[in-house]
């Protein structure tokens, strides 16, 4: 019985299939990874405003979206005007 299996799992996983399917899930996760510090759509959020005082009419959307090095945001009833600004780490 042991030796049957043997027999089998040595077809089924050679060295060699091992060496490659490890370095082709290294190549993905190097990429992926790339893809993930390079690009800003880490998290996507929506958000609802209700303006107080003079804008208590004003009711508007926000699409918000941030990643490593930037946070941006969009009004819905303006969506050409994108405000971006740098995510700042510094911790004073």
């Amino acid at each position: 019985m042991c030796r049957a299996f043997r027999l089998i799992t040595m077809n089924v996983c050679s060295v060699y299939k091992l060496t490659v399917c490890s370095f082709m899930m290294g190549c993905l996760s190097v990429g992926l990874l790339a893809l993930a510090v390079s690009t800003d759509y880490w998290l996507l959020m929506h958000e609802s405003y209700q303006g107080s005082g003079n804008l208590s009419n004003y009711r508007t959307q926000f699409r918000v979206w941030t990643g490593l090095w930037r946070f941006c945001m969009v009004d819905e009833n303006m969506p050409k005007d994108v405000f971006c600004m740098a995510v700042n780490y510094d911790v004073s």
